[in-house]
């Protein structure tokens, strides 16, 4: 929504009828106010967006851009108009969202900011339209995700169940590497998952969530076909090598001798290239037909409708509540902010991982690979709650053992030392 807002207001502030040179107004790269701003930002997702919201302010004929000195030597009340008319069209006449126009505001807040230009964003914010949800998007249900699949190979397939089972954001899954992922053996029968770091680059945003036996088994099915068509993947006990291969990587020729194993740059290519063409194919999604030889574009939807990729977050985070997962617990798997409980409650691994053995089966689309009950309870997981319980009453029994044993120890220093000795006996009683 935001990528097609965007390429839309820049359509709209480079006029259609101009000529090849006004259309592209030249825009010094390296001036020192360019530079200032392009290296402030650092995110690459931010610094992406920023720079084209940028670009379309500095090619807006209501701003008549011609050199950076000129621009930041301008009045602040001219600028600060400026700004004011760009959103009231985006406001008025394109009927962006708030989303648009606020990621256009903060981008040229910014760039005057750094460049000691101080404009009064409160009251250029007055313009803007209310801040609300557009769009309220629905979950997938299992039979959705169930026919999505059938039409799938083994890429789409691992793709779909991870970010169906695990509540990853899409942007999450294309840095996703061989080394992000650890397996647990989760019952006699070898069964097992995989836990898998998000974000394992970033310290800040890094955690890490599990996914099921099916979306595991899809996982290592894609990979075996990479090494049959000659990637050098090893498959061990706990994962896979080479560490740093990428775990999603390109579509390849399956004909061809060469094979080059290249990742895939940017979540708008699983969105655009994998899931909607799917959707399509299942009549879960439309699309126009061409009109004065334009390209088609995507129906846009209404409250209720599917989103291509956030649909199958909401679909897991439904089902862990489902499943009554521990709440804190949950925003620990999805990567949401769990406030205070980040700074006071540490959960162990093994912690985490037994409430999500509890969402499995709600999360499992296929009925092979839902975790079997026996005599109305899970014999698996009721093993793992009493071995977790064994191991905590260990805990707690050596740590009494330890404190009795240095509070004899004091006890008995007091006892031995001449000045403490002459403490009344009431005194050693109730110390005792």
């Amino acid at each position: 929504m935001v990528n097609n807002n965007g390429r839309k207001f820049e359509r709209e502030y480079i006029p259609s009828n101009s000529t090849s040179n006004s259309t592209f107004i030249p825009i010094d790269e390296h001036h020192r106010a360019y530079v200032n701003f392009v290296s402030s930002l650092k995110s690459p997702i931010t610094r992406k967006a920023y720079v084209i919201r940028l670009k379309n302010y500095l090619r807006s004929p209501k701003i008549s851009f011609s050199t950076f000195d000129e621009l930041l030597k301008r009045d602040r009340r001219i600028i600060e108009q400026g700004l004011i008319d760009i959103l009231i069209n985006m406001r008025y006449e394109l009927d962006l969202s708030f989303s648009a126009q606020n990621i256009f505001l903060c981008a040229l807040t910014h760039f005057f900011s750094i460049n000691d230009v101080t404009i009064n964003r409160k009251k250029i914010k007055k313009f803007m339209s209310d801040s609300e949800n557009k769009y309220e998007y629905r979950s997938y249900t299992a039979e959705e995700i169930g026919r999505l699949l059938l039409t799938c190979d083994k890429r789409e397939r691992a793709i779909i169940l991870i970010l169906s089972s695990t509540g990853m954001r899409v942007g999450a899954v294309h840095p996703l590497r061989l080394k992000d992922l650890k397996k647990w053996i989760i019952d006699e029968q070898g069964n097992y998952i995989y836990q898998i770091q998000v974000y394992s680059s970033s310290s800040k945003y890094r955690y890490y969530t599990f996914c099921t036996p099916e979306c595991a088994g899809a996982i290592d099915s894609y990979l075996e076909l990479r090494k049959r068509y000659g990637e050098k993947l090893i498959k061990t006990e706990s994962g896979w090598n080479p560490p740093n291969a990428y775990l999603i990587i390109r579509a390849f020729n399956r004909k061809s001798f060469y094979f080059n194993p290249i990742p895939i740059k940017c979540r708008t290519t699983i969105t655009t290239n994998i899931i909607v063409p799917k959707l399509e194919a299942i009549d879960l999604r439309q699309r126009k037909l061409p009109f004065n030889n334009s390209l088609p574009k995507t129906i846009s939807h209404s409250r209720g409708e599917l989103h291509p990729c956030h649909s199958f977050r909401i679909f897991a985070i439904t089902q862990m509540q489902r499943a009554k997962v521990d709440k804190t617990i949950r925003e620990m798997l999805v990567g949401h902010s769990t406030g205070l409980d980040s700074v006071y409650y540490k959960a162990s691994e093994e912690e985490i991982y037994l409430e999500y053995l509890k969402a499995i089966d709600n999360l499992s689309i296929s009925n092979d690979y839902k975790l079997k009950p026996a005599t109305g309870d899970n014999q698996m997981k009721d093993k793992e709650i009493i071995k977790l319980k064994e191991k905590h009453e260990a805990d707690l029994t050596h740590i009494r053992e330890d404190m009795n044993q240095k509070f004899n120890q004091i006890f008995s220093l007091i006892q031995q030392n001449p000045i403490l000795a002459n403490i009344k006996p009431e005194v050693l009683e109730k110390v005792n």
